[in-house]
């Protein structure tokens, strides 16, 4: 009867050990679920917020060009007009200039 007792009990015991592995089995698969949509959705948030960081670095280059090509135009209005009033003195910036650039392609 001492056997009998002792084998009913190691099969529940079994049994039980199979429940919790069944029952753990499925915890695991239920939290490699949520953290799989978890990281969908860093992602998706990653995703977006990188997108959102290069329109604003794209448009703020476009601003910075802008605002060079326009500071580019005034300057070049400026030497212009500058050339124009003093013709002697823009013969001798460019005079200069050409020297400097002689003076440093001669040293290659």
């Amino acid at each position: 009867m001492a056997q009998n007792q002792m084998t009913k009990t190691a099969e529940q015991s079994s049994a039980d050990v199979q429940a919790e592995l069944s029952k753990l089995k499925s915890d695991i698969s239920s939290l490699s679920a949520s953290l799989s949509d978890l990281a969908a959705k860093q992602t998706e948030s990653l995703n977006s917020m990188a997108r959102a960081k290069v329109e604003a670095v794209r448009r703020t280059g476009e601003e910075t060009l802008t605002e060079a090509q326009k500071m580019a135009a005034n300057a070049y209005k400026n030497a212009e007009s500058s050339v124009k009033e003093n013709p002697a003195t823009g013969v001798a910036i460019a005079a200069g200039v050409g020297f400097l650039v002689g003076l440093f392609a001669g040293r290659r």
